[in-house]
């Protein structure tokens, strides 16, 4: 009954006053009317503070704070190596292609802008920034953040204000160009992303709109576009000329066997690139040495169309797609096996679109089954003091790291040794996106690798993919740094198993 006498009443050590001292200490100073009036109005205060930010925020750079649970819970599910497919069978009339207005976006595409929360992880090693070009991932994202809260209301409507208001375009417009062609496509900033943000969707949507509406794309790319196109391959070298390196080769082909455990996808690089040549070459030694049931498309095989795709020609991928899958549906075999990490890609995570469902293996993940077996004896230890390029379409789009470390610790007389950026990490060599067919302004990418590989103090630099080996072994040329040599694995374990 005394509870209402404020003057006399104090709060005396409850039960929990041990585990809150500072709290049960000043208690002994206020009464519990004065008490029971600051809660009060500091309830109120919190919840009008709490209320007053839950509407800010939507208009705020925190606007994160709502948006990360969802962008989190809807991140893609699909493989990471395969971007959105676009249906040209069913073309409206007013359809643009690729991103051309903020309309354009899909739904999950606006959230990843809403969601970034400004960390930078994005840009801390992607290759563009650091050889400071003009495009960097963070910048990027918020620069289209701020253009669809200015645009919000053209997002739902071209009508604004009663009049009809045209809608600014976003290639070149507000979207620089060279920020459109920058990117290596290598998946840094994704990989990196704690909230699942994607960029490279966004960045070859308006690459699709600038090839496929305006017809406005680097000019080096046309020789590429027009190889694909006339040769199925982006060097542009003629169609008859693609089996030449098997010469001298015993190389079963699928026109004559119809069938086999094995098929062996040579690709573009390796049918026409010298060095590609000579590890087509090394491949089919190996196969044919380990005795495996295998066979080549030969000259049915087209280009996977990976480079096109990914500088925006999304209808010649469409084509050499199509082609390539009624071509591989005649035969009947167990699994793909390839030494491109492109081709790879694209195989197995682009044409099940398609109709083309296979099981693809890089060809050191079919080597390490076959070491397991026990079929692949080492014969020959190498005595090379070595560094290893993670390949971008080999690690980070698909996970494949370990089985060429593995290959290269049964090979290798001394332990490998690892680059300052590598695994996840490592750092493009500057020829993904497609752009292996452009040229590059400023700092080089391949030379900024290659600088990250010379630190490790090695005698040269094992890889596992035939566009990197061009852009580095291109860069030790044009460093003057050729003593520092550059290996694809398969060259140094077919020496270790003769």
């Amino acid at each position: 009954d005394g509870l209402t006498d404020a003057s006399i009443i104090k709060v005396q050590n409850p039960p929990f006053a041990i585990i809150s001292p500072v709290s049960s200490f000043i208690s002994n100073f206020i009464d519990l009317n004065r008490a029971n009036f600051v809660y009060i109005y500091s309830w109120w205060i919190h919840l009008i503070t709490l209320l007053f930010f839950m509407n800010y925020l939507p208009y705020s750079k925190h606007f994160h704070v709502y948006t990360s649970f969802f962008n989190v819970f809807f991140k893609r599910l699909e493989p990471a190596g395969k971007l959105e497919d676009m249906d040209f069978e069913n073309i409206k009339e007013d359809e643009t292609f690729g991103i051309k207005y903020a309309k354009d976006f899909n739904w999950k595409q606006v959230l990843d802008f809403y969601t970034c929360t400004e960390c930078g992880r994005c840009r801390e090693f992607c290759p563009t920034r650091l050889t400071e070009k003009a495009l960097s991932p963070m910048e990027f994202g918020l620069h289209l953040r701020d253009y669809i809260y200015k645009e919000n209301k053209n997002l739902i409507s071209e009508e604004a204000d009663g009049e009809k208001t045209p809608l600014p375009k976003l290639p070149k417009d507000y979207v620089r160009e060279e920020i459109i062609w920058d990117c290596t496509t290598c998946r840094f900033c994704e990989e990196h992303c704690p909230l699942f943000i994607s960029y490279i969707d966004k960045i070859v949507g308006l690459r699709r709109n600038l090839v496929l509406e305006e017809s406005d794309f680097p000019e080096e790319a046309i020789n590429s576009f027009k190889g694909m196109e006339v040769n199925s391959n982006p060097w542009n070298m003629p169609k008859d000329k693609r089996c030449e390196w098997m010469e001298g080769l015993e190389v079963p082909k699928f026109k004559e066997k119809k069938e086999a455990k094995y098929l062996f996808w040579v690709g573009c690089a390796g049918s026409y690139d010298d060095h590609g040549k000579k590890i087509s070459k090394i491949c089919i030694n190996i196969l044919n040495k380990l005795n495996i049931d295998y066979a080549v498309l030969g000259d049915e095989e087209n280009c996977t169309g990976d480079s096109a795709r990914r500088l925006g020609n999304e209808y010649l991928f469409y084509q050499m797609a199509q082609q390539n899958v009624e071509t591989l549906n005649k035969y009947k075999f167990e699994k793909i096996i390839t030494f491109c990490p492109h081709c790879l890609n694209t195989l197995q995570n682009e044409y099940p679109s398609f109709g083309g469902n296979y099981k693809v293996l890089h060809f050191l993940e079919f080597l390490c089954e076959r070491y397991s077996a026990g079929e692949l004896q080492i014969k020959n230890k190498i005595d090379l003091n070595l560094t290893y390029h993670d390949s971008c379409y080999l690690g980070r789009y698909n996970g494949i790291y370990e089985a060429p470390r593995f290959l290269l610790s049964k090979i290798l007389n001394k332990d490998l040794k690892e680059m300052e950026l590598s695994k996840e990490k490592g750092l493009c060599c500057g020829a993904g996106g497609g752009r292996m067919w452009l040229e590059e302004k400023g700092k080089r990418i391949n030379h900024l690798r290659l600088e990250y590989a010379l630190k490790t103090k090695t005698e040269g630099v094992a890889l596992s993919c035939p566009f990197c080996y061009i852009m580095l072994e291109n860069a030790t040329k044009e460093k003057n740094m050729e003593d520092f040599k550059v290996f694809d694995v398969l060259e140094l374990i077919w020496k270790a198993i003769q």
